[in-house]
């Protein structure tokens, strides 16, 4: 067997235990498109262990399977690439957990301080991934899973790949509990969305002609949905995504980096032990975002048909926003919302500000850019302010003198 031919898919990051469950998604019934499959990471035993699991069970249907530690071999030539490095490694998230538990304020990685300063981390190496990209295979679509998602599309795009999209499977799970409640087929209901990552509205509810929104909250009335109660959802006139969770009230996520990384481990563990077995320890983490985000876009992108889609895509001013689009071969489409629901415009319009801070600040991470964006950010109180200012400009000053010795 050899690649000739064969499409060259990259995935970047496929040292990381949790690739199994993609390589998993990739032999099952939901994709037969056949690759020659590049697994890039920096962890070579882990690397070669995932690589084989994914010859085993990849070959035989006609993939090519190869792994590669020099990121320059891994690119050159491909024609999607998959990325989920996560820079500064779980050590690093933990870290930013830490800093949240420090300063009281929410541990998510993609919100908030910790994700202004995962996003400051990670610019440097994304502008470093951009100028490979672009001398070695420009042409390629670049699929981002790295958190925080949004911003590194936006920065990506600014540094010139122009073909990178964002996916999150959140916005599409969500609106089938919707519909599961409604008791309707979720593909025969009608809907509009519009938001960032993590911070986006599902509304305009429609079947047959018919506006569902006022049958769904008579649904909920009593149980509420997701944790939000009837009220809230209909004072919004739409649907938040769980996150909202952290702006409509006091609400600390816990940290996940330790969990994160016994549960990956063990994997390791695991397969090590049976090498061609798909590891038990998967199922102890949700990973969603493989089957019902990457697959339907990987399968989208081969497709003369085109599919509706939920995706993060830059825009013409660079910030990155979540919409639905009709997606097919060699084509991307937004499909138009209907009027936004005014309280939720209001909320769209804090979390734009808040983004277009944000990138300025991973760009160019000054102490005035770190302050406005902090100063923007709808999850800091005013007094915190200064104090953890200080703390991201130190630890970008500290990865900054580390990178350079």
């Amino acid at each position: 067997m050899n690649s000739l031919n064969l499409p060259k898919l990259v995935i970047l990051g496929g040292s990381s235990p949790f690739t199994i469950q993609l390589i998993d998604q990739f032999v099952s019934k939901n994709f037969t498109q056949v690759s020659h499959l590049v697994l890039y990471g920096r962890n070579d035993k882990r690397l070669e262990l995932i690589a084989n699991y994914s010859r085993h069970h990849l070959t035989k249907a006609g993939w090519y399977v190869e792994s590669n530690i020099d990121l320059d071999n891994a690119l050159e030539g491909a024609e999607v690439i998959i990325h989920q490095n996560r820079y500064g490694g779980l050590e690093g998230r933990l870290e930013d957990e830490l800093f949240a538990q420090q300063f009281g304020f929410t541990a998510d990685e993609t919100l908030g301080p910790c994700g202004l300063k995962s996003a400051i981390r990670m610019a440097p190496c994304l502008k470093a991934l951009a100028k490979k990209i672009l001398a070695l295979c420009p042409g390629a679509l670049l699929i981002n899973l790295t958190n925080p998602l949004s911003i590194a599309v936006s920065i990506l795009h600014h540094w010139g790949v122009k073909k990178v999209l964002g996916v999150c499977e959140l916005p599409t799970v969500t609106f089938v509990k919707v519909a599961e409640i409604i008791k309707l087929p979720a593909s025969q209901i009608n809907w509009d969305y519009t938001g960032l990552n993590h911070r986006g509205f599902i509304y305009n509810l429609t079947f047959a002609g018919e506006t569902l929104f006022p049958k769904f909250l008579e649904k909920i009335s009593s149980s509420g949905f997701n944790g939000f109660t009837r009220t809230e959802i209909e004072d919004l006139g739409a649907i938040p995504l769980k996150y909202f969770h952290l702006f409509s009230q006091s609400h600390h996520a816990e940290g996940r980096a330790l969990q994160v990384k016994l549960i990956g481990d063990r994997i390791i563990r695991e397969l090590s032990l049976k090498t061609n077995l798909s590891p038990e320890s998967l199922k102890d983490r949700n990973m969603d975002w493989y089957e019902k985000g990457v697959i339907p876009l990987l399968n989208a992108i081969n497709s003369m048909n085109p599919q509706p889609l939920v995706i993060n895509m830059a825009n013409e001013t660079g910030i990155t926003i979540e919409s639905k689009t009709l997606i097919s071969k060699g084509a991307i489409e937004t499909i138009r919302s209907a009027q936004i629901p005014v309280r939720v415009l209001k909320w769209i319009e804090i979390f734009l500000e808040h983004e277009k801070a944000v990138l300025k600040a991973a760009l160019d991470p000054t102490p005035q850019n770190v302050k406005e964006a902090l100063e923007r950010d709808p999850l800091i109180r005013g007094s915190e302010l200064a104090a953890i200012q200080q703390f991201i400009i130190g630890s970008h000053q500290k990865e900054e003198e580390y990178a350079n010795t």
